[in-house]
């Protein structure tokens, strides 16, 4: 419960088990403002995290100013990311009826779905009648945590460029990233730009950290 709470403010949750504890929640328990594990994981882009034994979980609270971003739609499906943390990520508020989607992939089942939120670090085809711009409004974040499972891998970039050689996994390493540019082509990028959605490809489950 937040109500009467100084922003920003933090929860402390320390894990006492040997192994690795699934921590999970309700999305319509959060209320307004944003909500971040460890610095690194929005507990609005999912409703679990796996910690690590004996790691202690330091969940922040806050409400920031807001600032505006834009994100270049081209005619066709686009693969873009949220460049900002939204306030209402809902998928429906963001895109409205102007687009077609968004798609995000479940490495997990291996399936295709429109979710009902949007966050930071997760990529999504979108698809749009025409060229236009797609506008944001949010507060910028520097990196992203997630975890990653073996096969393909659906993530984002932060509200800053990452050079890919400045990406950091655990458990695992990464066989190839790819982009796909304004022809309709994948390419393999040197960097993650904000706003652009790329495809990981690993070998084993494991995390990431965008960048190290």
């Amino acid at each position: 419960d937040v109500r009467d709470m100084v922003v920003p403010d933090e929860w402390h949750l320390v894990i006492s088990h040997p192994s690795s504890v699934r921590v999970h929640w309700r999305h319509a328990a959060l209320g307004e403002g944003f909500y971040t594990i460890n610095g690194f994981f929005d507990m609005r882009s999912d409703t679990q995290y796996f910690a690590a034994p004996f790691e202690t979980l330091t969940i922040t609270w806050d409400l920031q100013r807001l600032c505006l971003d834009t994100v270049r739609m081209y005619s066709g499906w686009n693969l873009i990311s949220i460049p900002l943390r939204c306030p209402r990520p809902y998928a429906d508020f963001i895109f409205g009826r102007r687009f077609y989607g968004p798609y995000h992939y479940d490495p997990v089942s291996k399936t295709f779905f429109i979710p009902n939120f949007v966050g930071m670090g997760r990529g999504y085809y979108v698809y749009s009648a025409r060229d236009t711009i797609l506008v944001f409004s949010g507060v910028r974040f520097p990196r992203y945590k997630s975890d990653i499972f073996a096969g393909w891998n659906l993530l984002g970039c932060p509200s800053f460029s990452v050079d890919t050689a400045s990406i950091g996994v655990i458990g695992t390493w990464i066989l190839g990233i790819f982009e796909l540019d304004s022809t309709g082509s994948y390419v393999v990028p040197d960097s993650l730009r904000p706003g652009k959605g790329y495809w990981f490809l690993v070998p084993n489950d494991g995390k990431i950290y965008v960048p190290r």
